[in-house]
């Protein structure tokens, strides 16, 4: 409700009436929580459990406190408490793992978790998401501590039990250097309509592959009508040997209009049909924003000019040419 000055009066006169209640600790440590006053919040939670030792509750609030102060000790310590109290409980062994894996005690996380899968073999339903959770957090511990050939091995023995299939296919292409591309394809051919899984491989490859995906990736995002398809771009311009890359450049150049306004679909390829009067616009937009971007304020505003002449109704021209006259004033 936003009465903090009254939470505290209250939780002093509750404490004042009775200092050996873990109760009014407990609620005066989550008032001093409220008020972002966390070492004190801390104190408080502490004094209710040296009152009532085994207060779960009490334990999970503290806990939670400490790995948001990164007192990661102290974390450890309250999860083997709460792990003590409620042994039979998935999430106590987990917490205690977690505790360690934060710690870089990496053999001891490891060993906590297959403790509790040795000592919890019931029979699985067909889809147990918190198992498949279990194996994929299992995996991710032995990948940071540098164990990548028995984290493929684990990954590939339980792959039947693991629910979330992108997780695995993720997981494994993390694992399997050589085998990346195989899972790359696999992703593709499952989501053939997704735009990412065409995107990412511009970003790390080179020569006449860099330029066939990109003129394919532009060709697409053109005819489409994408306004945002050069903000996919920018990350190509951090790289020097691709900004320099005359085929780069003349990529964009070799999609211009010929005199009878149809597009090349290739270099030195021409179309022989008609293209929309919209993927026009679009290639004039996009051109502005390559040379604005590499600086060329002049030959940005011939194409954003050309654009608004084009469709003099689109906000997004207009927009685009103030950025680059906001540039050259600068």
């Amino acid at each position: 409700m936003g009465k903090h000055e009254e939470a505290q009066e209250c939780v002093k006169r509750g404490l004042k009436a009775d200092l050996r209640s873990h109760v009014c600790w407990h609620v005066f440590g989550l008032v001093q929580r409220s008020e972002k006053k966390y070492d004190e919040a801390m104190k408080a939670y502490k004094q209710a459990l040296r009152l009532d030792r085994d207060n779960m509750q009490i334990l999970r609030d503290l806990s939670l406190l400490q790995i948001q102060m990164r007192d990661l000790d102290g974390y450890r310590d309250s999860r083997y408490r709460l792990l003590m109290l409620r042994p039979q409980q998935r999430i106590a062994w987990i917490g205690y793992a977690t505790a360690y894996h934060l710690l870089k005690d990496y053999d001891m996380a490891l060993k906590i978790v297959s403790e509790f899968c040795n000592s919890n073999r019931v029979e699985l339903p067909e889809y147990d998401f918190e198992q498949s959770e279990l194996i994929l957090y299992q995996n991710m511990i032995l990948r940071e501590s540098g164990q990548l050939e028995l984290a493929l091995n684990k990954l590939e023995e339980n792959a039947s039990q693991i629910v979330d299939r992108v997780a695995y296919m993720e997981t494994r292409a993390e694992n399997d250097i050589e085998g990346r591309y195989e899972v790359y394809k696999k992703a593709v051919s499952m989501n053939p309509h997704a735009a990412t899984p065409k995107r990412v491989p511009l970003y790390f490859l080179h020569g006449t592959q860099f330029e066939s995906l990109l003129f394919n990736y532009l060709i697409t995002g053109l005819r489409k009508g994408v306004p945002s398809l050069f903000k996919y771009l920018i990350p190509l311009y951090v790289d020097t040997d691709k900004v320099k890359y005359k085929d780069f450049i003349n990529f964009l150049l070799l999609l211009c209009l010929s005199s009878s306004s149809k597009l090349f679909l290739a270099p030195f390829r021409y179309n022989p049909l008609p293209e929309s009067p919209t993927t026009v616009l679009w290639l004039y937009y996009l051109l502005a924003q390559h040379y604005d971007k590499l600086g060329s304020v002049q030959q940005a505003l011939v194409y954003i000019n050309r654009a608004i002449q084009h469709t003099p109704t689109l906000i997004e021209l207009y927009m685009i040419k103030a950025k680059i006259h906001k540039v050259r004033i600068l």
